[in-house]
């Protein structure tokens, strides 16, 4: 094992990756190929809650369906659009709940619709019917015991003394018994219909699926139905997105059963296969620049001197710093320095504000008729340009550093302003591994009346968050399109910085609605936003609402699952993260590490490879050509493999120093795949592996394009002769074709020749005949 690769392994990983090594030195020398594609393991175990005798559903079946459904999720890279090589592969378990489990959670429901009694009627599929409130949130140890009783381990955050399974997940689809339920709920029963319950997540929207704290989700089918969503857009929840699933009665006949069952398999092969492309498996907003630490200034600007929300802005922080170190990501340290400024103490940055105000007109309705109103919003990327462009110490020269190298000494060699707060977006694509990172926060806490605004994020996987003009309706309008709309919110994530807006209003219209009507956030509390922002910014996770198509190359929308423990989207209300997108960030850095070593080394082969195409030769061999192949791909190693048969050059000994080393590389990254692959190795466990290999991939990087351009003007002063030795058998080819293309050309001039000759003579007697009759 390369000792520089032994820098923060455990005796275990050293063990798995010199194994790992042997076994790909044994079977291949190079290891695995660049474009072979690894693999993630993510198990998803899917439990029927009340599926007996009425609805019979076989575990087995619904395993088989899953499976060919969807066998596998291919992330994508949303700001590229590219598709990364590493896939996740699903491993489907399906549970029959038993009687004993099914009643527990009964119970749990029942004891928490009594703990907050909420009970009113409301109009369901045509008829009154009595609903009772239930917060989900009650429920959270019940699943959690369930969890432990299907799965194994208790469900807690990583890094606890828990025996916690990462990347292992729970899909609840249950149908509680309402009859069984209805007589504990509390009073108010309508007479000839069991009172229902109507599931909200920490005092949410009402919903029938939620994202739960722990590793898993649930789907309540016998809840009550309700709707949320965003009008024009597309994904909204409505009363027949969560099925009513039909039940097998006595004078079924035995078609019709096959008939339900099936109907009711493919319903739920649906949902859990959505849950999976939103939740479990998402794609990745950006890849950021892999650092082992990151330092995080929070930068409070505002407007006004009211003490109410300065403390607000304070606790926001606390929250953020306490959640921000629960997380632990793949052992990341995070350093968070909080301040708080007065926005005209900074003229600069009040100056870039206003240079960021846009205005959008929209129609409301005023004295009875639509009238045409002009409001504000702030251009999310306009800010953040303007903010790098300004002097002062809190924008230009952070988002200066942020754009250099992650955190390094400001550097004048970057040149403007602009063009580092540009290069800053491309940091991540190079794949370049940086000691550490900066990751300014700026949260905008305004209250005077020009500065009452929508953030417009035009950047890539924003979050959905709330229209503080009350207006985001009307004011995205016809931007509300399947692709590409700018969105209105409080929110703007990119890879260099966050935003954050925080008004002084409580109740902010969001442009959502819901079963209660319009949507409202609490515009004062900055702690969700904060909170979603960071953990977008530092891993690149998408909220459950958004997923990215690579088929269609385009943003999809579903607000299945945007309730429930995580601070994304409108209809989130709580700053908790769940472990799944904390799973889902560690997969995140581990893609993107991935991908950074192949960037750095495909970089090395690639100057390499054209070195050895323009001074040296070979002969083809079994190396793959044409298509959407360069002639210069995989060259080197060509010629590496056959250097005996060439006579020992300054190329050859320059090719065959640096080929050794790529392909030694390879192999390590080869192992370490596996070794995740077998789940030897968690994607937690191999951040340090990973960087390990990511500096010597780009020292690598650097050292073969150094090297290739010193040897190129070396061999400047040199003109290189290649003499091709071919057997006789080849001679005597070579020597009969020329004979008989010459004989043939030979014989084709005689011809014409002749032809010519015959004319020329023919055309003198013909001009005599006519000189003679003149005469």
């Amino acid at each position: 094992v390369d000792v520089r690769m032994a820098h923060g392994m455990s005796l275990r990983g050293l063990l798995v990756l010199a194994l790992g090594t042997l076994v790909l030195s044994a079977s291949d020398p190079s290891g695995r190929a660049s474009g072979d594609a690894g693999w993630i393991p993510v198990a998803v175990h899917v439990v029927l809650v009340g599926f007996d005798d009425e609805l019979p559903v076989a575990p087995a079946e619904l395993r088989r369906l899953l499976e060919s459904s969807l066998p596998l999720a291919q992330p994508s890279l949303v700001k590229t659009s590219e598709v990364f090589e590493t896939q996740t592969v699903l491993q489907y378990t399906v549970h029959r709940a038993e009687d004993a489990q099914r009643h527990a959670l009964q119970d749990a429901v029942v004891a928490a619709a009594k703990a907050e009694p909420a009970v009113y009627s409301a109009s369901l599929e045509g008829s009154e019917r009595a609903v009772v409130d239930v917060d989900a949130k009650r429920l959270e140890d019940a699943y959690a015991q369930l969890y432990d009783e299907l799965v194994g381990g208790v469900n807690k955050a990583p890094g606890g003394d828990s025996s916690s399974k990462p990347n292992t997940y729970l899909v609840v689809i249950q149908r509680l018994s309402a009859d069984e339920m209805s007589p504990k709920f509390p009073a108010m029963h309508i007479q000839g219909s069991p009172t229902l319950h109507r599931l909200r997540y920490a005092r949410s929207v009402p919903t029938q699926a939620f994202v739960g704290k722990g590793r898993y989700l649930v789907v309540d089918l016998s809840a009550a139905p309700c709707h949320y969503g965003m009008l024009g857009a597309d994904g909204s929840v409505s009363e027949s997105t969560f099925p009513r699933l039909e039940v097998v009665g006595e004078n079924t006949s035995a078609d019709e059963q096959r008939v339900i069952v099936a109907v009711a398999m493919r319903a739920i092969s649906a949902l859990v296969v959505s849950a999976v492309r939103f939740v479990l498996a998402p794609s990745v907003r950006f890849c950021p620049a892999s650092a082992s630490s990151v330092l995080m200034p929070v930068i409070a600007l505002r407007d006004h001197e009211d003490a109410a929300d300065v403390t607000q802005v304070d606790a926001a922080i606390a929250s953020l710093r306490t959640e921000v170190q629960r997380w632990n990501i793949s052992g990341i340290d995070v350093s968070i320095l909080a301040s708080t400024h007065p926005l005209h103490t900074h003229p600069s940055l009040a100056i870039a504000l206003s240079r960021a105000l846009r205005s959008a007109t929209t129609h409301e309705i005023y004295a009875g008729r639509f009238t045409p109103i002009a409001k504000p919003f702030l251009d999310a990327s306009e800010l953040l340009l303007n903010i790098a462009r300004s002097a002062d110490a809190l924008g230009g020269e952070l988002m200066r550093a942020s754009a250099a190298d992650g955190g390094g000494a400001l550097s004048s060699a970057l040149g403007t302003a602009t063009a580092a707060f540009r290069r800053a977006t491309q940091a991540a694509e190079d794949g370049a591994p940086v000691g550490s990172r900066l990751l300014p926060v700026y949260l905008l806490s305004l209250a005077s009346e020009d500065a009452r605004t929508v953030l417009k994020a035009n950047l890539v996987g924003h979050d959905l968050g709330a229209d503080i003009t009350g207006g985001a309706r009307a004011a995205a309008g016809a931007a509300h399109s399947a692709h590409g709309r700018a969105e209105a919110g409080l929110l703007s994530v990119s890879s260099v910085a966050v935003v954050v807006l925080q008004p002084t209003e409580e109740k902010v219209n969001t442009g959502h609605f819901s079963s209660d009507g319009e949507a409202f956030a609490d515009g004062r509390d900055a702690t969700r936003h904060l909170v979603a922002g960071v953990l977008g910014a530092l891993a690149g996770v998408m909220p459950p609402h958004e997923t990215f198509s690579h088929v269609t190359a385009q943003t999809e929308t579903s607000y299945v699952w945007a309730v429930g423990a995580h601070p994304f989207g409108p209809f989130a209300t709580t700053s908790t993260v769940s472990d799944i997108f904390i799973d889902v960030a560690t997969r995140n850095q581990l893609l993107c590490q991935l991908r950074a070593i192949e960037i750095q080394l495909d970089a090395a082969e690639h100057a390499v490879d054209r070195f050895a195409h323009d001074f040296l030769r070979a002969e083809p061999g079994n190396r793959q050509t044409g298509g959407s192949l360069a002639p210069w791909d995989g060259f080197a190693e060509h010629v590496w493999e056959n250097r005996r048969q060439q006579p020992d050059t300054m190329p050859l000994v320059f090719v065959s120093r640096l080929v050794p080393q790529s392909r030694e590389l390879r192999a390590q990254l080869g192992a370490l795949q596996d070794a995740v692959e077998i789940a030897v190795l968690l994607p937690s466990e191999s951040f340090a592996q990973f960087s390990s290999l990511l500096v010597a991939a780009s020292a690598l990087s650097v050292r073969a394009q150094a090297e290739v351009i010193s040897a190129r003007i070396d061999l400047g002063c040199c003109a290189l002769l290649h003499d091709v030795s071919l057997p006789l058998s080849s001679y005597l080819y070579l020597l009969l074709l020329t004979f008989g293309a010459l004989a043939a050309v030979g014989v084709a001039v005689a011809r014409r020749r002749g032809g010519a000759q015959k004319y020329s003579l023919r055309s003198m007697r013909v001009a005599r005949e006519h000189a003679s009759r003149r005469l």
